[in-house]
């Protein structure tokens, strides 16, 4: 996977500002199915930003658990 250059305090920035983000939309009134739509696409595009995340590419059950913690040590 293409590691992708990005500056600590702007990484730490886009990751405060997903946090944000997900909260918002979670709040939204919008369906469940909806939410989880909108949560997923923004996560993989930080992840995109990050290197860990390929359009396309499917992930194991376990890639999927190791991301997930991953995610929420950030």
């Amino acid at each position: 996977m293409t590691q992708n250059n990005i500056d600590t305090d702007l990484s730490q920035e886009v990751c405060r500002l997903l946090k944000d983000y997900l909260s918002q939309v979670s709040q939204s009134g919008l369906t469940s199915l909806s939410i989880a739509v909108y949560q997923t696409h923004a996560t993989n595009f930080v992840r995109w930003i990050h290197g860990e995340f390929i359009p396309g590419e499917t992930l194991s059950k376990k890639q999927l658990k190791t991301l997930a913690a991953a995610d929420q040590a950030r």
